[in-house]
């Protein structure tokens, strides 16, 4: 029994940095093709009139490495992250999806050749090594669809779930307002969208196990309707940041929420165990 349980656990942690990986590559993808078009925008006439620049807008819906770009990062790196949720839930996988921010690193300087500079390659060394040692935290407990609908579990939810969607708020408006830091809130915006998408899918995951219970239709339902609009809004918020400067710009904004709130859920309120806290 141990041994099953030591193999699913590893199982997760494999699943979860292959789909962190696809992922990040999607974000490598759209970006170089947006880079494309904005050369190609840039030699073209200042007086570019609205037609034509709509007409080059749409023109992302025929590309098809953009496409791709987008299914990697909404679609494709699903089923990893699904079941990854189920073998180790959302405390020790969302860090782990961390690890995907090496994929997207190398991609960025070998494809688009955006520069890193040295102690930003030491912050992706150290993140090699939070990886490993988050791994190592030992992190227990199924997050299962009885203790998701008890009523104080469901109020800490929501509660929490507004905190977050108020400063995703406050976050976008931040960026329209200052605009020689708006890459950075827009960073920040983007993080908070994918935590949503985090914490939606753990709720899908333990409603889609235990689908045959009366009451899994209304979790399961909104579970996956939190992860497909904000993973909309995520996309749009990278599209939009990825306009304004280097996609490196905007990586550590988005880590600081993204990793933060979801842990905090599985922790104080999917009630996930923690076994050796010095490591993780």
């Amino acid at each position: 029994m141990g041994d099953y349980i030591i193999q699913e656990y590893i199982i997760g942690i494999i699943l979860g940095i292959i789909g962190a990986a696809i992922n990040n590559f999607g974000i490598v993808l759209q970006k170089r093709q947006i880079n494309i078009r904005l050369d190609k925008q840039i030699k073209l006439n200042d007086k570019q009139n609205a037609k034509t620049k709509a007409k080059n807008h749409k023109s992302y819906f025929k590309d098809f490495l953009w496409i791709l770009g987008i299914l990697m990062q909404s679609i494709l790196y699903l089923p990893f992250i699904i079941i990854a949720l189920n073998y180790i839930g959302i405390t020790l996988l969302q860090p782990l999806s961390a690890s995907g921010i090496i994929f997207l690193v190398l991609g960025l300087i070998f494809l688009l050749n955006e520069k890193l500079k040295r102690y930003e390659i030491v912050g992706v060394l150290l993140l090699i090594c939070g990886t490993i040692f988050v791994s190592l935290g030992n992190i227990v407990g199924d997050v299962l669809l009885n203790d998701l609908l008890k009523t104080s579990t469901l109020i800490k939810l929501w509660i929490y779930l507004g905190i977050i969607l108020f400063l995703s708020i406050v976050f976008l408006l931040l960026s329209f307002k200052f605009k020689n830091v708006s890459q950075q809130f827009l960073g920040l915006f983007i993080g908070n969208s994918y935590a949503i998408v985090s914490i939606s899918m753990q709720v899908f995951t333990c409603s889609i196990l235990d689908i045959l219970n009366e009451n899994a239709i209304l979790p399961l339902i909104l579970g996956s309707v939190g992860a497909i609009i904000f993973t909309i809004f995520g996309i749009a918020g990278s599209q939009k940041a990825f306009k304004k400067g280097q996609a490196i710009n905007i990586i550590p904004f988005v880590q600081l929420t993204v990793n933060l709130f979801p842990i905090i859920v599985g922790v104080f309120i999917f009630n996930q165990l923690i076994l050796f806290p010095l490591f993780f």
